[in-house]
């Protein structure tokens, strides 16, 4: 079992010459984790918005007011359906995750427990139902 993480770690490479175990060392992982790259994406958000937001109330002196009105309910439509794009996208991608953890404890359980009735069999002497698989020595 070492030799298999052993193997496993020296397959890890790393940038800019930092050392296996850094924060930056690849394992088959990224280096950012979900939460941080999603609050980026939150925040580049809520500075468009603000940012739109200024303009249209520049705009608003100088433009007709029918004109802003039209304009900012049409950015507020845009940013809620923008806003439930992204809700429920992290909702379906919760939903998979969640669900593949979820079959593979159920298949680790299965071989678990179809491993322990193999060796129930093979106690109790029963050896004649398994014709594929015989009890170990």
């Amino acid at each position: 079992m070492i030799n298999i993480l052993e193997s496993k770690r020296s397959s890890c490479w790393s940038r800019g010459g930092e050392t296996p175990g850094s924060k930056l060392t690849r394992c088959g992982k990224s280096t950012g984790s979900s939460s941080s790259r999603t609050s980026r994406g939150v925040v580049v958000v809520v500075v468009v918005v603000v940012v739109v937001v200024v303009v249209l109330l520049a705009a608003a002196t100088a433009a007709s007011e029918q004109v802003v009105l039209v304009v900012i309910i049409v950015v507020v439509v845009v940013v809620v359906v923008v806003v439930v794009v992204v809700v429920v996208v992290v909702v379906v991608v919760v939903v998979v995750v969640v669900a593949a953890a979820a079959a593979a404890a159920a298949l680790r359980y299965r071989r678990k427990r179809w491993v322990n009735n193999l060796d129930l069999v093979c106690i109790s002497g029963q050896a004649h139902l398994l014709p594929v698989f015989p009890c170990p020595e």
